[in-house]
């Protein structure tokens, strides 16, 4: 128990890290998207008003450079792979884990059960005697 414990608690915190960083690449990628966009079709209200809505999500309200933005994305990524192959690796463990102990648990139950059917078909000593009295 204490080492799926353990497995899990290392899983949730790669997990979380894994995460917040899809986080922030969709709303770097978000950003990207509206820069483009308003870049291309600025004179479309529509567009205008949806960028200006992404827009406004920036902290401070500098727009980052498009050569920042893909650099932070492409970092992101960089960061995230090993942590995923991590997590994966660590999903898998738990989980060959997790069968080995059940496969373990069926033999014992099985063969406690063996034990006390083997019990019930012996008889005692005791109650051998006591019959032929």
């Amino acid at each position: 128990m204490k080492k799926t414990d353990s497995m899990d608690e290392e899983i949730e915190e790669l997990n979380n890290r894994i995460k917040a960083r899809n986080q922030k690449m969709a709303d770097n990628k978000e950003l990207q998207n509206a820069i483009i966009a308003y870049s291309k079709n600025g004179d479309d209200p529509e567009i205008r008003k949806k960028a200006k809505e992404v827009f406004n999500k920036v902290p401070g309200g500098k727009l980052p450079k498009m050569a920042d933005l893909r650099r932070e994305y492409g970092e992101l990524i960089e960061t995230n792979r090993p942590d995923f192959q991590q997590y994966v690796q660590l999903r898998k463990e738990r989980k060959n884990y997790l069968i080995a102990r059940k496969n373990l648990e069926l033999l014992l139950l099985r063969e406690e059960a063996e034990k006390e059917e083997n019990a019930k078909v012996q008889p005692s000593k005791s109650s051998r005697s006591e019959t032929s009295l």
